[in-house]
């Protein structure tokens, strides 16, 4: 039985070394592709990330001013000037009011006059 096992393998060796040299390249293959897929993924995961980034900034980056115009505040957004709706907080933490009040993050207030602008870096321009 033994040698008939050994003939056997002696007489199917190329054969079965094609075998497991064809399962070796069809599972090299696959993850050669897997791994593209992966990386072309990745990449468009990246790029609606920095899209969605983009946005966010070009946001923030709209309102570039509020001033006090007719006793109202006013929001410049995409060079229009709109009425503000609500209190704004700036991004340096301080809160602009409806009624031209400013609050600054150590709780001093100001109020700005008729025509004065402010940045959203709080500071008053000219």
């Amino acid at each position: 039985m033994e040698k008939d096992v050994v003939s056997y393998i002696r007489k199917h060796t190329f054969l079965l070394t094609v075998i497991v040299v064809v399962a070796f390249l069809l599972l090299a293959f696959g993850e050669y592709f897997l791994y593209r897929k992966t990386q072309e993924l990745n990449k468009m995961v990246s790029e609606g990330l920095m899209q969605i980034k983009e946005e966010l900034i070009t946001e923030d980056q709209m309102s570039k001013e509020v001033m006090m115009q007719d006793g109202r505040m006013m929001l410049e957004k995409d060079g229009f000037l709109l009425m503000m709706g609500e209190d704004t907080m700036l991004p340096n933490g301080m809160k602009v009011m409806m009624d031209g009040t400013i609050v600054k993050p150590d709780g001093t207030k100001d109020k700005l006059k008729e025509g004065q602008r402010m940045n959203m870096e709080g500071m008053i321009l000219p």
